[in-house]
């Protein structure tokens, strides 16, 4: 079974494209090699023109600027290939912790997190990129069931890409946080009906553990803030349509900014980076995770990728659209 990645060597003016059919779920492991044994992997790959369809990350290296810009699992949504109940508890410190050790294995390099997925890979490369795959509908999804919001069960085991939704219907009302599935973005995919469509029911006042996503409405605002740790492709260009009038918001992977908004009526415990590292320990030696670890002083947070200035020193423009059925 194919689980690609899409490798983005850049290095001036020229882009080249490797496509590892098997390694959307070892990019972890992949990287850490540091940067020249990664550009040897990658090269050593099939040679592609253009993103292939179905990948699951991306990894996009720049030589010459020293950026080292991605999105994917990193592994961390299955341990020895077992999906284990930990393992969504873990995903927000595994990622964290991840970050400190590949700055080890890549030094003096900028790390940086694709949170739009595609979009920021493709606006990156502004005119370098030639192909025809980046060709999409709405990727903020529409949910599969009958847009109403589905919470996750406090038992389950397997929440999936949750959502941590927070709102007060007026100012001064008491807060309402709902805990949702949130699989393939499908409840932001709901749009502005989201805000009215929840109930008084089904509220949550701790987690044990931060959720994948973060959305704090502002009714009467009408301004959302949104934090994530997967990539939310077309976050800001399917907005307007899916939420209109509302101002949009995003701080990345930052989920204490949530929280900063609920005035202490919600509880979610911290990351466990403790186990997280527990689980690294089986990827990098003992020394580098030693050092990774003595480094850090709070837990580490994913910058998002910023596209370098033009020539003329502007940044570049959104990116292109390129539509499959032409």
């Amino acid at each position: 079974m194919r689980d690609p990645a899409d490798f983005v060597i850049v290095d001036g003016p020229t882009a080249t494209m490797y496509c590892g059919s098997h390694a959307a779920g070892h990019i972890g492991q992949i990287l850490l090699v540091g940067p020249d044994n990664t550009i040897q992997w990658a090269r050593a790959e099939e040679s592609v023109e253009d993103f292939d369809p179905w990948c699951e990350a991306v990894v996009l290296i720049d030589v010459r600027h020293r950026v080292l810009a991605l999105y994917g699992e990193l592994g961390m949504s299955w341990f020895e290939g077992v999906l284990t109940p930990s393992t969504f508890e873990l995903q927000y410190a595994y990622r964290a912790a991840y970050y400190a050790l590949l700055a080890q294995a890549w030094p003096g390099w900028v790390l940086q997190w694709a949170y739009e997925g595609m979009d920021d890979i493709v606006r990156y490369l502004g005119d370098r990129y030639r192909g025809d795959n980046y060709g999409r509908g709405p990727t903020l999804s529409e949910p599969w069931y009958d847009r109403s919001p589905v919470y996750v069960d406090s038992e389950s085991d397997n929440p999936g890409d949750s959502l941590l939704v927070t709102h007060a219907v007026e100012p001064g009302a008491p807060l309402r946080a709902y805990h949702l599935y949130n699989d393939e973005n499908s409840a932001f995919g709901i749009g502005a009906t989201l805000a009215t469509a929840l109930p008084p029911t089904g509220l949550v006042t701790e987690l044990p553990y931060p959720p994948a996503s973060g959305l704090h409405l502002d009714l009467g605002a009408r301004h959302a803030m949104v934090w994530t740790i997967r990539e939310l492709a077309g976050l800001r260009s399917d907005w307007p349509r899916l939420w209109p009038g509302w101002q949009l918001e995003f701080r990345n992977d930052r989920y204490e900014t949530q929280l900063a908004r609920c005035d202490g009526r919600l509880f979610i415990l911290e990351p466990d980076m403790a186990s997280a590292w527990d689980h690294l320990t089986r990827w990098a030696t003992p020394g580098m995770t030693a050092t990774a670890r003595s480094q850090l002083r709070h837990t580490p947070r994913w910058p998002a990728l910023v596209c370098p200035p033009r020539r003329d020193g502007r940044r570049r423009a959104a990116p292109r659209q390129h539509s499959r059925d032409a």
